[in-house]
């Protein structure tokens, strides 16, 4: 998995910020077993392109850090689960982040529910709004429906 490019809309009370990241130019390419990221609020999209049922783990990783770091960060594949939602049951992939190691016992996980039909859009999520110490949050989905490109 590999960032190419990043376009985000965020709307809060006081402000909307709109920003558009490209990725040019890696020096050092991403294994198949991680992903590197430039932005902590994409983690919950980029996602929708994991390799479920391929692999049950991957490392995450940040651009600008180095391979060798204190603390690692993984996203692990917990198997499908039906999710019930505003009176429909959605079959979903369910990932788990969080921290590896020894630290991860205690800190909280955040978990995803994407959809098992592609574009295995995000159906749930659990888990903080940000950095370690933030407030949790759950976000389910309302709607989603495919609207046709013909004219």
């Amino acid at each position: 998995m590999a960032i190419a490019s990043v376009h985000t809309v965020r709307k809060f009370d006081e402000v909307t910020l709109d920003s558009k990241l490209n990725v040019y130019d890696e020096k050092s390419p991403t294994r198949k077993d991680e992903i590197k990221l430039a932005d902590f609020a994409v983690l919950t999209y980029i996602f929708r392109g994991f390799p479920f049922e391929k692999i049950d783990k991957i490392k995450i990783g940040f651009y600008g850090e180095q391979r060798e770091r204190k603390f690692n960060f993984s996203a692990n594949y917990k198997g499908k689960e039906h999710i019930d939602v505003n009176h429909k049951t959605i079959e979903c992939h369910k990932l788990e982040f969080g921290m590896d190691g020894f630290w991860g016992s205690f800190m909280p996980k955040m978990k995803t529910w994407y959809s098992v039909d592609p574009p295995h859009y995000l159906v749930r999520y659990q888990g903080l709004v940000g950095p370690p110490g933030s407030p949790k949050r759950e976000i389910e989905l309302m709607s989603y429906e495919v609207k046709s490109n013909a004219q």
